[in-house]
């Protein structure tokens, strides 16, 4: 299993992400913490992919901390998104 570690920041305002990039088997996974302020408001979000070996994005899990918001789709590689109960997303 490779693994790469990314870190960057934000020149315009406060704001940085760590990042971690695996490759294993048919899949890669992408795991990254980022931390920025808008305005007074400071942001903590964490998010998870699963891309298959295309880059395709297979699964997309996102946690806004301080926001309590959640976000987790599945994607058939084709455009089209789904939730967690297997219902087709709108965007």
């Amino acid at each position: 299993m490779r693994k790469t570690v990314l870190i960057w920041e934000c020149n315009e305002t406060f704001g940085t992400e760590f990042l971690e990039l695996f490759v294993h088997d048919a899949n890669i996974y992408v795991d990254s913490t980022v931390i920025r302020i808008d305005g007074n408001r400071p942001y903590k979000v964490n998010d998870s992919l699963v891309l298959g070996q295309d880059w395709k994005v297979k699964q997309l899990d996102l946690e806004i901390q301080n926001l309590k918001k959640s976000l987790h789709l599945l994607s058939d590689g084709k455009g089209r998104w789904f939730n967690e109960k297997g219902r087709k997303f709108i965007h």
